[in-house]
C-alpha cells in the first residue's frame, strides 16, 4: 500500500507541475512581457466578442514612447481591456458611457503627470453592427489625419 501511495503522490506532483508550466506558457502567450498587459491577439478576440454581443464600445488607440509602457499599464483599473497593439501602440476598450473627449482628457492628464508628452490619440465609439475591422479602420483614419496635420485630433 505504501508503494502505491508514493506512486500516486508522484503522479499528482507531476500533474501539478505540468499544469503550472502550461498555465505559465498560456499566460506568456497571451500577455506582453514588458507591461503584463494582454497582447494584440487577446485584444482582437475581446473586441470581436464584445461587438458580436452588441455592446457599444469606446476604443482608444494610444501611441506613446517606450518610456510610457509602465504608465500605460497603470490604466488597467480604468478600462475593461487594455492591450499592446504594436511596439508603441496600445488599445483601451471600455463600455463606459463617458464621452470620448473625457476619456482622452483623463488619459492625457495622467500621462502628462508622469512626464509623458509625446502622445497620439485616436478614439471611436462603436455603432450597432460595427465589426472589429470597422473600428480599426476608423482609428487608423484618425491617426493618419493627425499625422498629416502634425496635431492630435482634438475632436476625439
Amino acid at each position: 500500500m505504501t508503494d502505491d501511495n508514493g506512486f500516486l503522490r508522484d503522479q499528482i506532483s507531476r500533474y501539478r507541475e505540468s499544469k503550472r508550466q502550461i498555465d505559465e506558457a498560456q499566460h506568456r502567450a497571451s500577455s506582453d512581457h514588458t507591461t503584463g498587459l494582454f497582447n494584440r491577439h487577446v485584444g482582437e478576440g475581446y473586441l470581436r466578442l464584445r461587438l458580436a454581443d452588441g455592446c457599444l464600445l469606446t476604443v482608444l488607440s494610444l501611441e506613446v514612447t517606450a518610456a510610457a509602457d509602465q504608465t500605460v499599464a497603470e490604466f488597467n483599473d480604468t478600462f475593461e481591456m487594455i492591450c499592446r497593439w504594436s511596439a508603441h501602440r496600445f488599445l483601451f476598450i471600455t463600455t463606459s458611457d463617458m464621452r470620448p473627449g473625457e476619456i482622452v482628457a483623463q488619459v492625457n492628464r495622467r500621462l502628462k503627470a508622469s512626464g509623458i508628452t509625446e502622445v497620439r490619440f485616436a478614439v471611436v465609439r462603436s455603432e450597432p453592427g460595427d465589426r472589429m475591422e470597422d473600428i480599426l479602420a476608423k482609428l487608423e483614419g484618425q491617426l493618419s489625419r493627425s499625422s498629416k496635420t502634425g496635431a492630435q485630433d482634438s475632436r476625439l
